[in-house]
């Protein structure tokens, strides 16, 4: 097994490619073109490479639900009648429909429930109607992080990423916007209050888990608080810790229970959300997207729910920031009990659109960082000090982490 090997990269600005230079020739990274190019030359230095031991994926989904795709030329008009039809048609009920996002692609996705049918049943018959595109499970994503042990705590990331280099050139801007569809932020922390940002009804974001709580997007985890304190944790206040962003505005965007996990239905209701405020003129730069999960391989993007998703946003010029998993996998050919899946997102190739692995002190790719030619670049992900829930400070490690330090260098 080959030992982890410290890479410099070689930045050609032309082509937006990143290179690593190694003996070890089954590690090569490229980076997709994208306004982030100069702020990554600026602050990334190394990245490595290492094997990890496979876990059994978690292929679970809804019980009873489905994702449905049909054509809306309308648009948004045409939502909810559409989705009344289909439910009609199969016996089953509406959950949730996607109107921004239909505004944006031309594509109604509507999530339904039948209480007596398997989701396999449900979509037998879904994908028998005329004017249905495709038809998926509503699977179960879960959040990117793998155990902490404090006892290794360091604040490293912000050195290892030059940030005290780029802060000669800028601290950051309150007209940026950075969306974190994580599992909330705690927006009244000591670090975190200053840099909320507020939507266009005026709240802190938007809660997607519970519609009877829909203005309040609270963290109940600390995993979306802790990646809010990376991106922009408030800088030279006396307090805490430094984001990469003195200055930003956090909109947190809760698509993730307390236990860290949600449906690809809710997922895409926060990315429709995200998508509702930009189209009202918030300066929403980049999302964050540090969850994934391990399904069978996109056989269609024009057709699947989830891609057409996230593909809206980055059209309408939103970086879209993924962690790229924690199971030590080639995603693009997984093997042990990942083989024949794929992960999402992180797995997605947009032009706004980057993947993160995850890089330990020294530079080296960390054992549980999945790798391939899915990814576009790699960051501090090991033992990362940050916010925490109760106004406190701890660390994590994952590839969500490294999402973070991207997302926030994006947005500086």
């Amino acid at each position: 097994m080959p030992g982890s090997v410290c890479r410099r990269p070689v930045f050609i600005l032309d082509e937006v490619l990143i290179r690593f230079i190694s003996q070890h020739e089954w590690m090569v990274m490229g980076m997709k073109k994208t306004k982030l190019a100069l702020i990554l030359l600026f602050l990334f230095l190394c990245a490595g490479s290492a094997f990890g031991q496979p876990k059994a994926p978690s292929d679970e989904f809804v019980r009873g639900d489905v994702l449905v795709v049909l054509e809306a030329p309308g648009g948004a008009s045409e939502v909810e009648n559409q989705a009344n039809q289909i439910a009609e048609a199969t016996s089953s009920r509406v959950i949730r429909t996607y109107s921004a996002i239909a505004a944006a692609t031309g594509k109604n996705i509507v999530q339904l429930k039948a209480d007596g049918k398997s989701a396999e049943e449900l979509l037998a018959e879904v994908r028998q109607i005329p004017g249905v595109l495709g038809a998926t499970p509503n699977y179960i994503f879960k959040v990117l992080r793998t155990p902490n042990d404090p006892e290794f705590s360091s604040s490293w990331g912000m050195e290892s990423i030059n940030a005290p280099g780029a802060w000669e050139i800028s601290t950051g801007s309150e007209e940026v916007y950075v969306a974190l569809l994580d599992t909330g932020i705690q927006y009244d922390h000591e670090d975190l209050a200053a840099n909320m940002g507020r939507d266009k009804d005026g709240n802190f974001g938007r809660n997607l888990v519970s519609m009877a709580n829909a203005a309040n997007p609270m963290d109940d985890n600390g995993h979306g608080t802790h990646l809010a304190g990376i991106i922009g944790a408030a800088g030279d206040n006396g307090l805490g810790a430094a984001g990469i962003n003195w200055t930003v505005r956090l909109l947190a965007v809760k698509v993730l229970d307390g236990n860290g996990a949600a449906s690809v239905g809710h997922i895409i209701a926060g990315l429709d959300y995200v998508m509702e405020q930009k189209s009202k003129g918030l300066n929403i730069r980049v999302a964050n997207m540090a969850f994934g999960g391990w399904t069978p391989p996109v056989s269609d993007v024009a057709t699947d729910p989830l891609t057409i998703a996230c593909k809206s946003l980055s059209d309408a010029g939103i970086l879209l920031v993924a962690a790229a998993g924690n199971e030590g996998q080639n995603i693009a050919s997984a093997g042990g009990g990942y083989k024949g899946n794929t992960i999402y997102p992180a797995a997605f190739a947009f032009p706004e659109m980057v993947t993160v692995a995850a890089i330990t002190q020294n530079g080296a790719l960390t054992k549980f960082s999945n790798f391939g030619s899915s990814v576009d670049i790699a960051a501090p992900g090991y033992e990362v000090k940050s916010t925490a829930l109760g106004g406190t400070y701890g660390s994590l490690n994952g590839t969500s982490v490294a999402s973070a330090h991207v997302a926030g260098a994006a947005a500086l």
